[in-house]
């Protein structure tokens, strides 16, 4: 309409400089044609209006013949336009306003229009647009359709059945509805966990997760955009290899010093120290460099959510970047010297990072992105003092080509903390069966927290793990506390219901309990596993080799540990942790913490 309006300003304009009035009515089309090659061709629309407004103004003329026009004053006449290349077309702009309409379907309705419309530029007329006849009910439709969706997904998610319980995806309980008191309400508690409630437990989330995550991957960021995801590492690197390794080896009578130190409570302490020392020594010995075995590795890797994942099919595996730092490793181990210290040699004290899965299936791609972990161990093992090194790193490189770590979950698979057992058993001196006297269980269509760490990557999902773990033969029953030491009860070992995502959880049910474990060995020691979840696949392998163990998670661990240690008589303290926690300012500060409360 504003493009029409500004045309009827024109035509006005135009009508006076043409001076068409003297043109006579037989020879006026010839008259334009032979001045147009002298005209720009964008004044062309300009003339071929005035002609229609002339001619639609010629009736009233004649009507008026009884009075006599008073002269015009003509102006000077511009130079006619170009005549119009064959090929040109003229769109005669639309209104929605109904009087445009109309003058529009008047104009195009016009035979002597369409002549002259065809005769100038050589192409058909504009055909007449149909008027929208029933604008004001679609916008009705509209409008209301709009109102209706919104407020109908208000009130699904408002009245529908929410989530609830442990949700298998995330390996956590969901939010649950918080209790209206006033002391909640006036702290602005309720509110925040009403908050967290409903965002927590929308209704079909896990569908909306799955959909939202297949859009992102088909039309979201590309690949070779997500690589700006990828968190930039300190890389740090040993100044000088260790050639020469110190080793404390473990004393396995402590059993009978500990015997000995309660009957004969009153002899003389130097005497103590050397009876000690005899069953204590410390060697020195040569590094051996060992020929590192080949590991089917990817050259690329993409990341996807959090994890990097790498190769296809069968192959598809998602992997946890390490980005340890060394100080953060010393901090650790100078920890572990504080639970030496505290508890002196009365206690076998051993540290056992376990490596996770990028130590030995790392994409090349990333290789120079990521902290590296056997030199992280190797200041660890530097800095502790009169505490037993553990080598799960090399022994589990030794097997590299089995079924070590599970692709689709950060955890180890009980394969792995078997070989890495041995290790264990080899530096305690205990005994350790052959994997074949073990029974043997299968879960399959195991797909775990990897999963969800990749934004729900469906490469993941169409080829999950079998998860095979092992039971010991020998008798044994085992017993859960709470976190503070209370509440004995008796249960399994085993928890094999467990499924889904939270299959890992078939050692124990979990974390957060303290177990212990009578078993049938009589060898009088008692180990106590400090550990994070990689050391739940351990436990099964130490029931062959003491006779009472412990399991503490850290992180819900309630009292004093040193002296729950001491009240158990403990022989033994291992910490079997994967290196991400070991190396977590965080959990270090915990683990510190549960020293000294």
């Amino acid at each position: 309409s504003k493009q029409l309006k500004k045309l009827d300003e024109i035509f006005a304009e135009s009508i006076g400089r043409l001076g068409l009035n003297e043109v006579s009515a037989s020879n006026e089309w010839e008259s334009v044609d032979e001045k147009a090659a002298q005209s720009t061709k964008a004044d062309i629309d300009e003339q071929f209006i005035a002609l229609e407004e002339k001619k639609k103004e010629k009736p009233k003329k004649e009507k008026e013949k009884p009075k006599e026009a008073e002269p015009r004053a003509v102006k000077k006449q511009e130079p006619a336009p170009v005549i119009p290349e064959e090929d040109a077309l003229v769109f005669i702009p639309s209104s929605d306003d109904e009087e445009e309409q109309q003058e529009h379907e008047e104009l195009t309705s016009n035979e002597e229009y369409d002549r002259l419309f065809e005769e100038l530029y050589h192409v058909d007329p504009p055909k007449k647009r149909e008027p929208n006849m029933f604008k004001t009910e679609f916008r009705f439709i509209n409008a209301a359709c709009c109102l209706l969706c919104i407020f109908g997904i208000f009130a699904y998610l408002l009245f529908s059945q929410r989530e609830s319980g442990f949700i298998n995806s995330e390996n956590r309980m969901l939010a649950t509805m918080p209790k209206l008191t006033s002391e909640t309400y006036l702290d602005g508690s309720f509110a925040k966990d009403m908050t967290n409630y409903f965002t927590d437990t929308v209704p079909g989330r896990e569908k909306l997760k799955r959909i939202c995550a297949s859009i992102t991957a088909k039309y979201g960021l590309k690949d070779s955009l997500k690589l700006s995801n990828i968190k930039t590492a300190k890389k740090e690197v040993l100044e000088e290899p260790s050639n020469i390794v110190t080793t404390v080896t473990a004393n396995v009578n402590i059993a009978d010093v500990l015997d000995e130190e309660d009957e004969s409570s009153q002899e003389d302490s130097s005497q103590k120290e050397e009876q000690e020392k005899e069953k204590e020594t410390t060697t020195t010995t040569a590094a051996t460099t060992k020929k590192k075995k080949e590991v089917k590795t990817f050259d690329e890797g993409t990341v996807y959510g959090s994890v990097i994942i790498e190769g296809s099919g069968k192959d598809v595996r998602a992997i946890s970047a390490y980005y340890g730092l060394f100080e953060n490793s010393e901090s650790f181990a100078n920890v572990v010297n504080s639970y030496k210290k505290d508890l002196g040699k009365k206690v076998n004290v051993y540290n056992m990072p376990i490596p996770i899965s990028s130590a030995f299936y790392l994409p090349k791609n990333f290789e120079d992105t990521v902290a590296s972990q056997p030199d992280n161990i190797e200041v660890m093992k530097r800095t502790l003092k009169d505490v037993i090194s553990v080598d799960a790193y090399s022994k589990l490189e030794e097997h590299t080509d089995e079924y070590i770590y599970s692709r689709t979950d950060h955890h180890w698979q009980p394969l792995g903390a078997y070989y890495a057992g041995q290790a264990f058993a080899e530096a305690a001196g205990i005994n350790y069966p052959d994997l074949s006297e073990y029974g043997k269980y299968f879960k399959e269509e195991f797909c775990g927290t990897m999963y969800m760490y990749s934004d729900y990557n469906e490469e993941l999902a169409k080829n999950p793990d079998t998860f095979t773990y092992y039971k010991p033969k020998n008798e044994y029953k085992t017993y859960y506390y709470n976190t503070d030491f209370t509440g004995k009860t008796e249960s399994e070992l085993f928890f094999d219901y467990a499924e889904g995502v939270n299959t890992y959880s078939v050692f124990m049910g979990g974390d957060q309990t303290i177990c212990q474990i009578d078993t049938d060995v009589k060898n009088g020691r008692t180990l106590v596993i400090i550990k994070d979840s990689f050391g739940n696949a351990l436990v099964p392998f130490m029931v062959n080799g003491f006779e009472h163990i412990y399991v503490v998670d850290f992180r819900y661990f309630d009292i004093n540990v040193i002296k729950f240690l001491k009240d158990i008589k403990c022989t033994d303290l291992v910490f079997a942790m994967s290196i991400s926690s070991m190396g977590t300012p965080s959990h270090i500060e915990t683990l510190d913490r549960i020293r000294t409360q």
